[in-house]
């Protein structure tokens, strides 16, 4: 019995089938974008704190005409959770984007094992409650990562 139980807790780490966690994916993403992986670094008035804080900032760039452009990028405070659970990740976005001042950001994590179903299915809700608030005049950023993005949308 002991041999099996460690065989099968080696299988996943040697056949490299260990899972990703979401603080896997937010802590990569949240560098890429150059912001503060915030847990226990940036703490709402309320205690709470967002996976990601992307500060405001400003870029340049030339056009091959040698136009120079510059863009404001505002603020975007980031919760990241599986394409499962939609309502959660909207909430907290909102939550964090109304105590940070900044805007609300929703990155989706979606899976491409037994869970992706319901990641699509999510993403679908999502959208639906997104294009909602969006007549509304809410503005609330959204991204997707990991390995089951393709596999939610289809291909043009």
């Amino acid at each position: 019995m002991r041999l099996l139980l460690i065989g099968l807790l080696l299988t996943g780490p040697v056949l490299g089938q260990t899972k990703k966690s979401e603080a896997d994916y937010s802590e990569a993403d949240c560098e890429a974008m150059g912001g503060v992986h915030a847990r226990g670094d940036v703490q709402t008035r309320m205690g709470t704190y967002p996976d990601c804080l992307v500060l405001e900032r400003v870029s340049y760039s030339t056009t091959d005409e040698d136009v120079k452009t510059v863009r404001t990028h505002k603020a975007v405070a980031w919760e990241y959770d599986w394409g499962s659970k939609p309502y959660e990740a909207l909430g907290q976005a909102i939550h964090y984007g109304a105590l940070s001042g900044a805007l609300p950001g929703v990155a989706i994590i979606l899976r491409d094992d037994t869970n992706a179903d319901a990641d699509c299915r999510g993403v679908n809700r999502l959208l639906a409650s997104l294009d909602y608030l969006g007549m509304r005049g809410v503005d609330i950023q959204l991204r997707f990562l990991g390995p089951g993005v393709d596999d939610c949308f289809e291909k043009e």
